[in-house]
């Protein structure tokens, strides 16, 4: 897949973080909607000292959908 032509020349590196990331999810057995979901409610108030690489597939706890009381469907 060539992703340097995806409609703009951001977009394609845009595209090749997500694919990324999708597969790091694959590789650590992480659900990547729950993942996603996860990462986005913490992003607005996640400080850069706390190190982003505690965002990461299996580096992140991920909640239960019974402990953060939403019931979230992507």
């Amino acid at each position: 897949m060539n992703c340097l032509f995806i409609g703009a020349p951001e977009a394609g590196q845009r595209a090749a973080i997500i694919y990324s990331m999708v597969e790091e999810c694959k590789r650590t057995g992480t659900d990547f909607n729950r993942w996603l979901t996860e990462v986005l409610r913490k992003l607005p108030t996640y400080r850069v000292s706390d190190g982003y690489l505690n965002l990461l597939p299996g580096m992140l706890k991920l909640e239960s959908p019974a402990q953060n009381g939403r019931n979230v469907t992507l």
